[in-house]
């Protein structure tokens, strides 16, 4: 399934509801940017 990293009032927010139109299945991720989890390893590939 594919992975949605998102924080809130991002550019995440179109693919997001482009998503959600479409009905395709998607796992939402909660990027927590102000401990710095936007710069993990995981998240850049």
């Amino acid at each position: 399934m594919p992975q949605l990293h998102q924080h809130p009032g991002t550019a995440s927010m179109a693919p997001h509801i482009l998503l959600e139109e479409l009905g395709v299945p998607f796992e939402l991720v909660l990027v927590d940017r102000a401990n710095g989890a936007h710069k993990a390893r995981a998240i850049s590939r």
